[in-house]
C-alpha cells in the first residue's frame, strides 16, 4: 500500500500494540514486525480477528474501515498505521 512506510515510528508502536491486545495475542510488541503480514497463518488469526482488531482500530482513532478496503488495509501493522495516518484524526 503507497505510504506505508511513511507512518510515524510511533503511531506504527500504538497500532502494533491495540493489535496485540485486540485479539489477545501472547507476544511482545518486539517481535511483531511493523510490516509482518497479519494473516499469513503465523499468527493463528482469522476473520473474526479481523474484525476485532478493525473495530479496535475504529474505536481508538475513530476512523471507519469501509468493507472493501479492510482487506489491503489490514495487511500488517505498517498498513493499518498508514491508513489512520492518511484518514483519521490521531487521538491520543
Amino acid at each position: 500500500m503507497p505510504g506505508e512506510r511513511n507512518a510515524p515510528h510511533e503511531l506504527r508502536s500504538r497500532v502494533r500494540e491495540l493489535v496485540i491486545r485486540a485479539v489477545c495475542l501472547k507476544i511482545p510488541p518486539e517481535s511483531l514486525p511493523f510490516d509482518r503480514p497479519l494473516f499469513d497463518g503465523s499468527l493463528g488469526l482469522d476473520s473474526i480477528d479481523a474484525l476485532e482488531i478493525a473495530v479496535t482500530i475504529e474505536k481508538e482513532f475513530k476512523v471507519r474501515l469501509d468493507e472493501n478496503e479492510a482487506r489491503d488495509v489490514l495487511t500488517s501493522v505498517a498498513t493499518i498505521a498508514a491508513f489512520i495516518e492518511r484518514t483519521g484524526v490521531i487521538q491520543n
